[in-house]
């Protein structure tokens, strides 16, 4: 227990009267910012005297007769710390008693004191005393502790990281702190790679140098962001490729004192890339002589098909009588033959024609688009029951002879694959939903089995004879072409037997091209 009140009451007297006759006492208390004050006899450790204050910042009321002495409170493995401490200053008064020692609060948490203190005289020159003060680093300690967690995590973080980490502590200095995945993705020890700008800059590749050092001058002078890929010299002599992302630090004048960021290792993707540009330019230009190709050939095809059918015709007309039934049968069949390849070049020709490049993006509104193409096919089709709905705002960017172009062969379609044991009924509908519109054009037609699906819309492919259906197994592909550069999908959703319902969506708004 702490000692008796009478002994305790006599040095907080003495103390008091101490403080006022000397000033070296009051000038020590007064530098000191104190959370509580302890006075003892140095020749009887159990007569001490402790403030209110230092009771009320463990939680505790001097006037609790269960405290016990201060030495009780004091973190059991810091006892012997604050022992040796107070013993090396009493035998060496110039040696500062300057520490720091933990405390049990009342809730059993840790309270952190940092403790100064000073041997003194008495008033009856007798024995001498010892005066400290505590000052609550509690909070200060936390900070400190969670700083150091949060170090550790940093550390843990940056080095077991798959990216390296860079910091150019001073821009207007050469040096900076590389992390060690830094120096493990360029193959380098520690020690091999100095840690400056300049070692940076000499293993840039000499093609991205100049590119590089300008996308930092233009990140620190215009804010611009730093986000580039640049090559590295390894150590094995080879150049990688690495994607770099920083940002500079800046003061209230907007000056940059400091920049970080990091690498990542792309070599393998940027070669991906790479080879993706190369295909796609290879293809691009199949594609182009493919187009060209398809254009001559049905473009030259047409004159030796006029010629056969012209000559043919001719035939017929002055020989006609000569020729006997079978001789007839197979005139009309090479007739037949030349009206579905003439059909079929034309159709060719049409599909090689479908591009984006050079033609005109407008604004189209594709509800009015489809009233007008239901009015000329209902005149055509008298009869036909054709249902239209159109929701909210229709109007797209597009070219607008061909969404008439889609719009048509869809229509079509569904006139020519209906159901011969049933009146044909359509229903198109047109709504925006998201920055698209949704175009849908449903059928009560023959309708298609599901594992075709996805073939009817490549070139040449038929599901059905030539008697059965006419067609040259176009049409569909020419309205995918047309979709796919106005960069949306086409779809179809079937029952065999029941009948189609055809799905277009088109961005209301095109990214041009240029």
């Amino acid at each position: 227990m702490h000692m008796a009140g009478s002994a305790m009451h006599y040095l907080e007297k003495e103390l008091k009267e101490l403080i006022s006759r000397d000033e070296r006492i009051f000038t020590f208390l007064e530098s000191v910012f104190f959370d509580g004050l302890w006075y003892r006899d140095l020749q009887h450790p159990d007569q001490e005297w402790v403030n209110d204050r230092f009771w009320h910042e463990l939680g505790f009321d001097r006037s609790d007769p269960s405290i016990e002495q201060r030495q009780s409170y004091v973190h059991p493995d810091d006892l012997p710390h604050e022992s040796a401490a107070l013993q090396a200053h009493i035998e060496n008064p110039n040696k500062p008693f300057d520490i720091v020692v933990r405390y049990i609060h009342k809730d059993q948490s840790i309270v952190w004191f940092h403790c100064r203190g000073m041997t003194i005289t008495s008033l009856n020159q007798s024995a001498p005393r010892m005066l400290v003060a505590f000052q609550n680093i509690s909070p200060l300690k936390r900070a400190e502790q969670q700083l150091l967690i949060e170090k550790e995590r940093y550390e843990v973080a940056i080095n077991g990281a798959s990216v390296g980490i860079w910091d150019w502590e001073d821009v207007t200095t050469d040096r900076v702190f590389w992390n060690k995945q830094f120096y493990n993705l360029l193959g380098y020890q520690e020690h091999e790679f100095k840690s400056d700008f300049s070692a940076f800059e000499s293993r840039l590749h000499p093609d991205d140098k100049a590119r590089t050092l300008d996308a930092v001058e233009k990140h620190l002078k215009d804010k611009e962001p730093y986000d580039i890929e640049y090559r590295l010299k390894t150590k094995s002599g080879e150049y990688r490729w690495f994607h770099a992302v920083g940002n500079a630090l800046r003061d209230e004048l907007g000056i940059p004192y400091r920049m970080a960021g990091s690498i990542e290792d792309v070599h393998e993707k940027q070669l991906a890339k790479q080879e993706s540009l190369k295909l796609l330019s290879q293809l691009t230009e199949s594609n182009k002589d493919l187009e060209q190709f398809a254009y001559a050939a049905s473009h030259d095809l047409q004159e030796p098909l006029r010629i056969i059918s012209s000559y043919i015709g001719l035939i017929k007309r002055k020989h006609v009588q000569a020729l006997n039934e079978e001789a007839k049968e197979f005139f009309a069949i090479v007739e037949d033959g030349c009206g579905r390849m003439k059909s079929l070049i034309l159709d060719l020709l049409s599909y090689s024609r479908i591009k984006r490049s050079g033609e005109i993006f407008e604004v189209v509104n594709v509800g009015r688009l489809i009233e007008k193409l239901v009015d000329g096919f209902k005149s055509e089709n008298p009869g036909t029951n054709i249902n239209v709905e159109i929701e909210g705002d229709t109007e797209i960017e597009a070219i607008k002879s061909y969404m008439d172009r889609l719009l048509s062969n869809l229509l079509s379609n569904a006139v020519k694959y209906q159901d011969p044991d049933r009146p044909l009924e359509i229903k198109i509908s047109a709504r925006s939903e998201n920055q698209f519109v949704i175009i849908s054009i449903k059928d009560n037609g023959i309708g298609i089995e599901r594992e075709y699906f996805k073939r009817i819309f490549e070139v040449f492919q038929r599901l059905h004879t030539i008697t059965e259906y006419p067609g040259t197994g176009i049409g569909l592909a020419i309205c995918k072409r047309i979709v796919e550069i106005h960069e949306g999908s086409i779809s179809v959703d079937s029952i065999f037997g029941q009948g189609s319902t055809f799905i277009v969506r088109i961005p209301q708004f095109v990214q041009r091209e240029g």
